[in-house]
């Protein structure tokens, strides 16, 4: 639903009222709601009859097509999600995790249990956590 027809609907105005305030044809205004709203498909002049018929500035009626003359407040930017732990870091939280697990009673740990091997030129296929096993090569050079 576009904003002439929650407007319109909001306001209690019928579709016959609209057109007739705005002198729209009723079918074309119940397209133009059914199907969506472009500036190009009415033009400014038929949009200021619609927004005048409707008693709304043109910027509320058609926010996507006209621009509102008071600033819009910036949104914040969500933070990066980049993982910025070191890796003793990470050891130690895998570590802690392992240990409730072994606590709970299901223990396997995904350190020991990971296997990678290249499949094809740049493809690598296996199972457990991929950077432990890297570091795990590198450890082993």
């Amino acid at each position: 639903m576009n904003n002439v027809k929650r407007i319109r609907e909001a306001k209690g105005i019928t579709l016959m009222e609209l057109a007739r305030r705005a002198s729209i044809m009723a079918l074309h205004l119940q397209r133009l709601e059914q199907y969506g709203w472009k500036r190009s498909q009415t033009g400014m002049e038929t949009d200021e009859r619609i927004a005048a018929a409707l008693g709304e500035p043109l910027w509320k009626v058609f926010p996507e097509a006209y621009e509102s003359p008071y600033p819009r407040p910036k949104k914040p930017e969500p933070p990066p999600k980049v993982d910025t732990r070191t890796d003793k870091e990470i050891d130690e939280t895998i570590k802690a995790l392992n240990e409730r697990r072994q606590a709970a009673g299901r223990f396997a740990d995904e350190r020991d249990t990971c296997h990678y091997e290249e499949t094809s030129p740049g493809v690598m296929q296996g199972f457990g956590d991929f950077h432990h096993w890297q570091r795990l090569q590198k450890q082993k050079k």
